[in-house]
């Protein structure tokens, strides 16, 4: 259940599609043709045009990556996240440097993923703007190290949420474990700030699975 894997993300236009059936965000890919792996060099995206923070980023098998690990180099800001693992890249979300890591914001989108598991950006911390669903299918794990915000979490979909950090959380939404697994390695209240009301509801589980840093 703690092995390796890589987060990645299907598209389902029903996910990201409002009641009308009309997308809530323009869908920008991520190409990977630029002449480096940083998510704030336009060549790496279609129209070489960076996502703005109404849209939602999508890194899929249509890519001809010069990297598969886009790098935050500063704080970034999107509507949704969408990784579809399916061509055979093992897409991971990362921080430039330690000294200097990219926080990532988070909004109504959410985040869909299928295919196996990721670090979502590894090392620094996600910040969640508004209530959001984060629809993880089978046989695939999300970890986040850090959450931040006050915006409510609905974890949907048979895989695992893997909250992997115990230090640097400071969410204070509310979760909802509706499908799949929330696993913890933060601490006793499994959100990462004290008074966090988790929600599991009947068939979905939750695992303590220890301390990480």
């Amino acid at each position: 259940m703690h092995e390796s894997r890589k987060l990645l993300v299907l598209a389902a236009a029903a996910t990201l599609a409002g009641a009308n059936g009309t997308l809530l965000a323009s869908t920008v890919d991520w190409t990977g043709l630029g002449a480096n792996g940083n998510w704030s060099t336009a060549e790496n995206w279609t129209g070489d045009a960076v996502p703005a923070a109404t849209d939602v980023a999508r890194f899929g098998p249509a890519a001809v990556p010069t990297s598969t690990v886009p790098k935050l180099t500063t704080g970034t800001a999107i509507d949704g996240i969408v990784i579809d693992n399916s061509g055979g890249y093992a897409w991971q979300l990362a921080y430039s440097s330690s000294s200097a890591p990219g926080a990532l914001a988070i909004g109504a989108s959410g985040v869909v993923a299928s295919g196996g598991g990721v670090s979502l950006v590894e090392g620094a911390t996600v910040t969640l703007v508004g209530a959001q669903t984060w629809n993880i299918g089978a046989d695939t794990t999300v970890q986040t190290r850090a959450i931040a915000g006050d915006g409510k979490l609905t974890k949907t979909g048979t895989g695992t949420l893997l909250l992997a950090s115990t230090s640097s959380a400071t969410h204070t939404g509310t979760i909802d474990v509706v499908a799949g697994t929330l696993a913890n390695a933060r601490g006793s209240n499994g959100a990462g700030a004290t008074g966090n009301l988790v929600t599991i509801f009947d068939g979905a589980t939750y695992e303590s699975r220890g301390a990480s840093n």
